[in-house]
C-alpha cells in the first residue's frame, strides 16, 4: 500500500491542486461500479486487484 500512496501523493504534488482526483483502489471494502470510478480521474491500483475483480 506504500507505493500506491506514493503514486497518489505524486499525482498530487505535480499538478495543480484540485485539479486531478486521485482514487486508491485497494483493500477491501472498495466499490467496484463503474460509475463510481468514472468520478476520478486517475484510479491507481494493482495488478493483482484488477485480476480479482475481473477473473
Amino acid at each position: 500500500m506504500t507505493l500506491l500512496s506514493q503514486w497518489k501523493a505524486e499525482c498530487e504534488a505535480h499538478t495543480a491542486p484540485g485539479l486531478l482526483s486521485v482514487l486508491l483502489y485497494y483493500g477491501s471494502g472498495r466499490d467496484s461500479e463503474a460509475r463510481f470510478l468514472a468520478q476520478h480521474d486517475v484510479v491507481i491500483t494493482t495488478y493483482g486487484t484488477l485480476h480479482a475483480e475481473f477473473k
